[in-house]
């Protein structure tokens, strides 16, 4: 499991947050949910714009997806990075490794509200991988995240949104929704929304403060437990609450969801990390969201 790799890095290890805030209104977040709007689809397209032509056209084919994901995990830090070129050396082609290395400038230089815009046009040829490439591509994904001693919330994000959505045909079928009551999701709940209160920044008052406003959206019961300890809500925690919250029925999810959104913009505010946290829960969960609008 992905959180196997992060099993001693509790909810404050996540490092994010800190970017520039956007002012939200999380009522209109929270009534996005599930549908998609004119508007939506306008900042789609203008996201989709402003990736260079060059790469949006390499991610129609397989390889060249493969070279435009790898690409943003590649790190700003030059000791880093040499060391994940080092491990794309060792595992892809001469000219699988080209791609990377023509592609890789222009996806360092891309605005970071287009970094799951282009995950997400990258998914649809990623699908043409055979079982053992995707085992490769999600091993040097792997490799890459790991090169460092951190996880940012974007690496994660990125891995958890690839596992979900690719590991529906390489890993595992759609599983059926077996839970349909608040109670049975208790734990997953508390998981969940402690590690997005910590992760949102400021000080225990503050992830105090948004988990008690995410909390009573989902139940007395949670509100009344209270935010765990960093240390209860790891990455391994999380990808199992995330595995159980999947099984839930669609209202459920948009229960949780809201209580998601809610928990991150407690203060009316928003990073570009926070919303793609909240992206990534929506993906790992199948509760359709639409992209969140981060005007500059």
């Amino acid at each position: 499991p992905l959180g196997d790799q992060y099993s001693g890095v509790g909810a404050s290890g996540l490092q994010g947050g800190g970017g520039q805030r956007t002012t939200v209104s999380p009522e209109a977040l929270m009534a996005s949910v599930g549908t998609v709007e004119a508007r939506h689809i306008g900042y789609a397209k203008s996201i989709a714009g402003a990736i260079p032509a060059a790469v949006r056209t390499a991610t129609q084919d397989p390889f060249g997806a493969q070279a435009a994901v790898l690409s943003l995990l590649l790190d700003r830090d030059a000791a880093v990075s040499k060391t994940q070129m080092s491990v794309l050396e060792e595992t892809l082609t001469p000219g699988e490794l080209r791609q990377v290395v023509t592609l890789a400038p222009a996806i360092h230089d891309l605005d970071p509200r287009c970094r799951l815009p282009l995950l997400d046009l990258a998914l649809p040829a990623l699908q043409e991988f055979s079982q053992g490439q995707y085992r490769r591509f999600h091993e040097m994904i792997r490799r890459l995240v790991e090169a460092d001693a951190e996880i940012s919330l974007f690496e994660y994000a990125l891995q958890r949104i690839v596992l979900s959505r690719l590991g529906r045909k390489f890993d595992q079928p759609d599983q059926l929704a077996t839970i349909k009551t608040e109670a049975a999701i208790h734990q997953e709940c508390l998981v969940i929304l402690s590690a997005l209160a910590y992760v949102g920044g400021g000080d225990q008052t503050a992830a105090v403060r948004a988990f008690n406003t995410a909390a009573m959206r989902i139940g007395t019961q949670v509100a009344v437990a209270g935010i765990l300890p960093a240390d209860q809500c790891s990455l391994t925690d999380v990808d199992e609450a995330l595995k159980k919250l999947a099984l839930t029925t669609l209202f459920l999810k948009r229960k949780v969801m809201n209580a998601c959104i809610a928990c991150v913009t407690a203060d009316r505010q928003i990073t570009v990390e926070e919303g793609e946290l909240v992206r990534l829960v929506a993906a790992s969960i199948d509760c359709p969201m639409p992209p969140i609008l981060m005007p500059e």
